[in-house]
This record gives structure tokens, C-alpha cells and sequence, in this order.
């Protein structure tokens, strides 16, 4: 099973998407929501390995588009250097964001959010 974060810290990967050290802590101890992070993945190992899909800074349990720029992350080349697994994590993925009404594409590895995305089916 691959990580999601690829070959990224959870933190360095969720830096490529928002700004953890700016969002607001879910706790009076804590500052921020990287402090959040570290304490609770780094130090403690007390968080699930999803808690992101819970966790309501990050919106990701918005809907399948609230996903898309994450999902597309985690196959981005600079995420994931492994090209066999991120082709299978796209195929994967695809075939998910098939299921929720989405059209999957292979962007330009030359732009910055170069790996795959997902619009609206229109058929």
C-alpha cells in the first residue's frame, strides 16, 4: 500500500495545498494547525493515519471536489518519485473519481500542479 503523502512528510505535503502553519489550532495548547500535526502524528501517534478526511480545516470531507487538488497531489512527480506507484495510485484514483461524476486527466508535467486533475463530467 503507498502513502498518500508520497514521499512527503504530512506537513510538507499539505504546504503544496494550504498553509497548516497559518490555520488555527484545534487546541487552547497549541498554536497552529502544524503544531496540531506534529504534536499529534510526530510525537504522540494518537491521530489516525486518515484523520485529514476529518479534519474540518482542510475541507476535504466537502464533497469529491473539495478532493480534487489533494488527490492530484499525491501523483504529482515532485510528490511521488516512484513512477510505477503513482501510475497505480492514478489508475486508482481515476477510476474513483469516475464513480463520483468526475472526468479524470494527465496534466502537463511542466506546469505546477503537474500529475492528474478532475472536472465535471459533461456527458
Amino acid at each position: 500500500m503507498c502513502n498518500g503523502f508520497g514521499d512527503l512528510d504530512e506537513i510538507a505535503f499539505l504546504s503544496r495545498l494550504y498553509a497548516p502553519a497559518e490555520l488555527p489550532s484545534s487546541q487552547v495548547s497549541l498554536d497552529t494547525a502544524e503544531g496540531d500535526i506534529t504534536q499529534h502524528r510526530y510525537n504522540n501517534y494518537d491521530w489516525e493515519y486518515d484523520w485529514i478526511y476529518t479534519d474540518e480545516r482542510f475541507g476535504l470531507s466537502d464533497g469529491p471536489r473539495s478532493r480534487a487538488p489533494a488527490v492530484s497531489q499525491m501523483v504529482h512527480p515532485e510528490v511521488r518519485s516512484d513512477d510505477a506507484e503513482a501510475a497505480l495510485l492514478a489508475e486508482l484514483v481515476d477510476s474513483l473519481v469516475r464513480r463520483d461524476g468526475l472526468h479524470p486527466w494527465q496534466t502537463s508535467a511542466a506546469t505546477p500542479s503537474a500529475g492528474h486533475a478532475a472536472s465535471p463530467r459533461l456527458s
